[in-house]
């Protein structure tokens, strides 16, 4: 199970973060939810849950810089694990790492633990041409999440904002 899990007293809290389009920032919130995380002094793990391979390009560029090489798929920055490629085979192993925190960037990817993480985060596009997709997706997903879905509404002036808004409201959310 993706969601609470207790070891040695601590909860492990479990935030997955999606994208209704590919570069709508997934990857980017999953790193600083992640910093932030640490900063309140919690053990955090991050997980990159597709194929983009982005993670791999921030190892190359910290190298030497607060960079530790845990292993081939994990490294560490700071207080952040970072797990490269992530397989759902390992995420049992991950549980008993004993973090506070697991960060899932999912990406644009379908992925069944988006719906067991305890903040699932979906991110979509503030465009006024993309919100009927996005209220689609959005009510989807409230279907199967309920109410623990939180939505993010990224790239957007403050008149799409405004449309989006009232187009929710429309179909009664």
């Amino acid at each position: 199970m993706f969601g609470q899990e207790k070891r040695q007293n601590r909860i492990v809290k479990t935030i997955a973060v999606k994208a209704i389009d590919r570069g709508l920032g997934a990857t980017h919130i999953s790193l600083c939810l992640a910093n932030a995380l640490a900063l309140t002094g919690g053990r955090v793990a991050m997980i990159e849950w597709n194929s983009h391979r982005e993670l791999e390009e921030i190892e190359k560029i910290f190298s030497g810089f607060g960079y530790e090489d845990k292993d081939k798929q994990v490294f560490r920055i700071r207080r952040v694990d970072y797990y490269k490629s992530y397989q759902e085979k390992g995420m049992a192993s991950l549980k008993k790492e004993n973090y506070d925190f697991v960060i899932a960037d999912i990406g644009s990817q379908a992925n069944s633990y988006f719906a067991e993480a305890d903040y699932p985060l979906l991110i979509v596009s503030g465009s006024e041409w993309k919100a009927a997709r996005a209220l689609d997706e959005i009510k989807k997903l409230e279907e199967v999440v309920g109410s623990r879905l939180k939505v993010i509404v990224n790239f957007g002036v403050p008149e799409e904002l405004a449309f989006f808004r009232k187009k929710y409201q429309e179909i009664g959310r």
